[in-house]
């Protein structure tokens, strides 16, 4: 017969060659009738190795054995399981065998087992300094995956919250239920408040001798959380006072009184000239 051992699956002759070593053959009429060999396909049974992966890591690269393969055929395995998403959790590892071969073969396919682990996943309060009525700094992920929506709000301290250093605590947001798939360490942190600068500049204004003083104003740069802040303005100068320069004062006021220990304020004096005036 032309097949071989390698030879694939199908039907082939079987053909009888006669052996007649004394020379006989020619006292016959011979009729030669082939046989069929017919090659049926070798069971072939491939297991998948069962795997894990911590969620938000790639796939390993996934394995498995052959029992029955012969003659050292190669043949290709390619797998289907979770993707870098998927969530904590057991999902199949499905084999898929293919290659020149494969049709030689009654395949029996098992499939693994990919287990997805917790992924560790550290929050750190905010530590340093910032001023009164300022965000807070964030807090510091380390180890979060695809970029989930995972945040930390502050229970303290808030834009309102006095000068002092606070221990920070933060307490996660997850919207999107990600949180499940993370061994979470909480880190607190320590962050002071500093005072808040506050400046309170008086204008400059002139008028011309004898008349009334202008309305003195001023600037105040620095006021937090629309908190009530005001400032008036005063001056030695009357409408009486010569020709000259006179201070115009700020003096700040602050409701209620104990806003004032939020803030390290500074002011700055204005001017007021008084002109001489055309007489003839």
């Amino acid at each position: 017969s032309p097949a071989t051992v390698t030879t694939d699956v199908g039907t082939y002759p079987i053909i009888p060659t006669l052996v007649d070593p004394t020379l006989k053959l020619g006292n016959y009429a011979v009729t030669s009738i082939n046989g069929v060999l017919t090659i049926n396909p070798a069971p072939l049974t491939f297991t998948t190795a069962n795997a894990s992966r911590v969620y938000g890591n790639p796939n390993p690269a996934f394995t498995g054995t052959f029992v029955g393969l012969k003659n050292g055929d190669v043949l290709t395995v390619t797998f289907i399981s979770a993707d870098i998403t998927s969530p904590v959790g057991t999902y199949p590892i499905v084999p898929a065998v293919s290659g020149a071969k494969a049709i030689d073969y009654t395949i029996t396919l098992k499939n693994g087992t990919l287990t997805i682990t917790r992924a560790p996943l550290t929050v750190t309060g905010p530590s340093g300094s910032r001023l009164y009525g300022d965000p807070n700094p964030p807090s510091t992920f380390t180890g979060l995956k695809n970029n989930d929506n995972i945040t930390a709000t502050l229970a303290t301290p808030t834009a309102t919250s006095v000068p002092a250093t606070y221990v920070t605590v933060p307490v996660l947001v997850d919207p999107t239920n990600k949180l499940g798939n993370y061994t979470v360490t909480i880190r607190n942190g320590s962050l002071t408040v500093n005072k808040a600068p506050l400046s309170v500049t008086a204008n400059s204004f002139s008028r011309p001798f004898g008349s009334a003083n202008p309305t003195l104003t001023g600037v105040i740069t620095g006021i937090k959380n629309g908190e009530n802040i005001t400032a008036t303005y005063s001056t030695t100068a009357t409408q009486a006072s010569n020709v000259g320069t006179f201070a115009s004062t700020p003096t700040v006021s602050f409701s209620p009184a104990g806003l004032s220990g939020n803030y390290n304020l500074t002011t700055a004096a204005g001017t007021l000239t008084i002109t001489a005036v055309p007489l003839s």
